[in-house]
């Protein structure tokens, strides 16, 4: 049995009198696609960033392909070449073309050369299906085409493991299908990917397991087909009812 990709152990965070996270603990295996949900305000968000390090945990363990991401003398831009981040809000750089954002990293971080690094951003946007945008800036694409190009910033740097904070929640609803699909052939892919979403339709369809957070805590961790056709815990029964009010 190989070492899961990503492990989180007992992690506590709290913003003031806030206990956002309050012991927080799974495992993510290779390969593996995992879809967390939750209310908003569960946590979610926070303990994706809590996972690069992007938001300081106040106590417990995260590893990384085997590496501590929590030891105070670990290299976390080490650790963030090989985590992809994709945020609600694209947070591509408007002034900077599309491919242009898609390289900044793969030559001043990565240090790739500047034909190797246009190569690959050539390559990962005709994936997401838009090559022809390379030379485009952010404001001339619709939201749906910047969420993928940021997808396709994302899998630029090869990623060991993808983390998604819920990204098509920024997107008009007749752009969301676009961007589970791309997120689908990734996952078909073999990539390792950690989802916070809503969308119930990709959980069922995609995920591996899917994880319920509420109030801080995990309080329910099931393969898709089960976590929705037999929820145990009755505030995860209440919310997928809500969930599907709304569809």
């Amino acid at each position: 049995m190989t070492d899961p990709i990503l492990k989180v152990k007992d992690l506590h965070k709290s913003y003031g009198d806030l206990h956002v996270l309050k012991g927080v603990s799974f495992e993510v295996k290779r390969g593996e696609t995992v879809v967390i949900m939750g209310p908003s305000g569960s946590g979610k968000s926070t303990l994706l960033r809590c996972i690069i390090r992007l938001v300081e945990p106040d106590s417990g363990d995260i590893w990384i392909d085997g590496v501590r991401v929590t030891d105070p003398k670990t290299d976390l831009i080490e650790i963030r070449k090989h985590v992809g981040f994709v945020f609600q809000q694209f947070n591509l750089f408007p002034h900077m073309r599309v491919i242009d954002n898609i390289t900044l990293a793969l030559t001043k971080v990565h240090k790739l050369p500047e034909d190797e690094a246009v190569k690959r951003a050539l390559e990962v946007l005709k994936k997401v299906g838009l090559e022809d945008k390379a030379y485009a800036y952010p404001g001339e694409l619709s939201g749906g085409q910047q969420q993928r190009v940021a997808i396709a910033r994302a899998l630029a740097i090869e990623p060991k493991l993808i983390l998604f904070d819920e990204p098509t929640s920024a997107l008009d609803p007749e752009l969301i299908g676009e961007v589970l699909k791309t997120m689908e052939q990734i996952a078909e892919e073999g990539k390792t990917m950690v989802v916070v979403t809503h969308e119930i339709d990709f959980a069922k369809e995609v995920a591996d397991r899917v994880l319920f957070i509420d109030y801080g805590r995990i309080l329910e961790e099931a393969d898709a087909k089960t976590f929705f056709s037999n929820p145990k815990h009755p505030r995860l029964r209440a919310f997928l009812r809500r969930l599907l009010e709304r569809v």
